[in-house]
């Protein structure tokens, strides 16, 4: 119970930090997306919190926003996600992400050779 404790205060005091005001104007100019920003960052904390995703809060922000854009941008673009963190390597994200037509790299190499395949096509 007291490890939940410190967590929530960690969290809190994040949350404080955190730009609210910013996220909700920027929420507001992005009409592209289907759920608000700040929705977001809640959201991000209980995803931080299920043992099956494994993030930390702020991969679990990076999720769910690259979720996001991918939900947005389906059928409209290809999203690639390139990152070096393995955190991000692990079943649930992975099909999460998959869900939302967002293709994760964890290699530059892998990730240039898909964008040079793609130009190829068109």
């Amino acid at each position: 119970m007291r490890e939940d404790v410190e967590d929530l205060e960690v969290l809190i005091n994040k949350l404080r930090e955190a730009p609210t005001k910013e996220i909700e104007i920027l929420s507001d100019l992005m009409l592209f997306f289907s759920e608000s920003l700040p929705l977001q960052l809640e959201r991000s904390y209980y995803i931080s919190k299920d043992p099956d995703y494994g993030l930390v809060f702020e991969d679990a922000l990076v999720f769910s926003f690259v979720k996001l854009v991918g939900k947005a941008l389906d059928g409209e673009s290809e999203v690639l996600f390139l990152t070096k963190e393995g955190d991000f390597d692990v079943k649930r994200v992975l099909d999460a992400l998959g869900d939302e037509n967002v293709e994760i790299y964890f290699n530059s190499g892998e990730c240039l050779q898909r964008v040079k395949d793609f130009l190829k096509r068109k």
